[in-house]
């Protein structure tokens, strides 16, 4: 005979002790992870970035190969003084087509139908906007003469006229100020250091506490915020200035 035997499955239930314990590693391995994630996130926006200026960069450089070496400038009367016209000016060496009897009509639509145009890390919630200023910038301060590439068309600038030091050392677009003071007046420029106010920093934390910036050689490159706003002991606006 045959003796069978039974197995009663038994059933041990958390204590509450043990279920907030669990709970408590669960948050201490998001709070682990979310950092880390989020920095990977921050550095895919940076290499989309890098990436949009070093486009630029070659643009620039083929403008200005069929321009005698003439760069665009900042703003125009077709783009009412707004400072985007140099997008424009780039433009068919991206490969982008436009309308030009048309181009302050079609500002809504150009740059956000072109991501080479914007930093992602600007677009709230990952919405593409018609227009945002507040990406990329031609390098500029309130003295265009001496420190930016022209902000109209009286103060054009060439590329080969940098004296004083590398084309490798000198900005010409890169990601706009986040100064609140700025307000309105951001207006898609790259401002150097003591644009404005020689008090206040202007020089953006987009990336790392830093920004990327397109070079006069057609490089790019990112840069922290405290090394382009201290500049070089004689002269803070070092990476802005062309001296022509």
């Amino acid at each position: 005979m045959k003796t069978m035997h039974v197995e009663i499955q038994k059933w041990i239930n958390f204590t509450l002790i043990e279920l907030l314990i669990v709970i408590a590693i669960l948050a201490i391995l998001t709070g682990l992870l979310l950092p880390a994630l989020n920095s990977a996130r921050d550095k895919g926006y940076s290499a989309k970035c890098i990436g949009n200026l070093k486009q630029q960069g070659l643009a620039f450089q083929q403008y200005a190969d069929d321009m005698d070496s003439w760069m665009p400038v900042s703003s125009a009367d077709v783009t009412y003084g707004v400072h985007y016209y140099w997008r424009y000016a780039i433009a068919p060496y991206l490969g982008i087509r436009l309308d030009k009897e048309k181009v302050a009509d079609n500002n809504q639509k150009f740059s956000g139908r072109t991501p080479v145009f914007w930093c992602e890390k600007t677009i709230p919630n990952g919405e593409v906007l018609p227009w945002n200023p507040l990406s990329y910038g031609l390098a500029a301060s309130d003295q265009w003469q001496l420190s930016g590439w022209g902000k109209n068309p009286d103060q054009r600038k060439r590329l080969n006229a940098i004296r004083g030091k590398s084309p490798s050392q000198t900005v010409v677009s890169a990601d706009t100020s986040d100064a609140a003071e700025l307000g309105s007046d951001i207006q898609s420029i790259a401002w150097e250091p003591t644009a404005r106010d020689m008090r206040l920093e202007w020089i953006g934390n987009r990336h790392n506490n830093g920004i990327n910036l397109n070079w006069a050689d057609g490089h790019a490159s990112w840069m922290a915020n405290s090394v382009l706003n201290f500049g070089r002991p004689d002269n803070r606006k070092y990476y802005w200035l062309t001296q022509y």
